[in-house]
């Protein structure tokens, strides 16, 4: 089966959905489920089922005939409630916090256009795109323990600020600083954010550079990173408080994406000062890391595409 897929952030290549690490979806009765294709069979296909309700480690592995095996689906909804619903509906989007959160800041503060409420890229400025709406949710249930009783949060690669503020909301006594990489987009967070006055006061926004972290802040209950890196930044292990949750997508991938860069989204744990703990989650794709040697060709492809 060969499809290509388009949205306004990224462009699929041709290919068929029924790949190594490819996002699906499955069923369960009359529920649904996201799930990573881990082997496939001549008839079979086995899956590991997305459950927030586990720790990644513990996540089943389940066999699904092919034919019951469906694509993703790109929602399109009209508004932030219909495309928190789809969230829920394949079960991303679980604990009570984190939905109400996702219902009550809307991505429409943080990006523009007739793709806001679908669970897509979105272009921002300096040739950036939006993290999907999905990958939001599955970063939020990831930290949920964590952002429970935060203190201190770092949100790395933070864009326009759709993430940070969601962290925020959730996290009641939290500091969040987001750090991004572009001024430009910095700034414009600073502005975004003041359309939530009741998180703004506990949200600050710095250019910096995301690989470094931002040590003067920390140390942090729970790093967040939106861009993809080749290898795990010690420095952000560095800042984590011990108890602290990094979650960050990591690895140098060619992806079906264009110009993105796959690898796995992963949970690494402190334990000690001098023990990590590192669970995958599944594979993804994200913008390469400024320091990438892929970033050149991320630009390239950003520019013919004119998005």
């Amino acid at each position: 089966m060969a499809t290509t897929a388009t949205h306004p952030g990224v462009r699929m290549v041709e290919g068929s959905y029924l790949v190594h690490g490819g996002l699906c979806v499955i069923q369960r009765g009359e529920q649904s489920f996201h799930a990573t294709i881990k082997v496939i069979y001549d008839d079979l296909v086995k899956v590991e089922v997305v459950d927030f309700s586990k720790e990644p480690n513990a996540w089943l592995l389940e066999k699904f005939s092919k034919e019951d095996v469906k694509p993703v689906e790109l929602y399109k909804g009209n508004n932030q409630a219909e495309l928190v619903e789809s969230l829920i509906k394949v079960h991303r989007l679980i604990s009570d916090e984190t939905i109400r959160a996702m219902r009550e800041v809307d991505r429409a503060y943080f990006c523009q256009g007739e793709y806001v409420y679908q669970d897509v890229a979105v272009p921002v400025g300096c040739q950036s795109i939006t993290t999907t709406p999905h990958m939001y949710a599955t970063t939020l249930e990831l930290a949920i323990k964590q952002l429970r009783n935060a203190t201190k949060v770092l949100d790395v690669g933070s864009g326009t600020g759709n993430l940070t503020a969601l962290i925020a909301h959730v996290a009641k006594q939290a500091h969040v600083i987001g750090l991004e990489y572009h001024d430009q987009l910095a700034k414009e967070a600073e502005e975004n954010i003041k359309k939530l006055p009741e998180l703004s006061g506990r949200i600050t926004f710095i250019q910096g550079d995301g690989e470094k972290g931002y040590a003067e802040g920390g140390p942090y209950d729970l790093i967040t990173v939106g861009f993809m890196c080749k290898e795990i930044p010690k420095a952000l292990l560095e800042q984590l408080k011990v108890g602290g949750r990094l979650i960050i997508p990591h690895g140098d991938g060619d992806s079906r994406w264009k110009g993105l860069v796959r690898g796995l989204f992963t949970v690494v744990d402190k334990l000690s000062q001098e023990t990590f703990k590192e669970q995958t989650v599944h594979h993804c794709s994200y913008v390469p890391s400024a320091h990438s040697e892929k970033y050149p060709a991320y630009l390239a492809t950003r520019e013919s595409d004119k998005l």
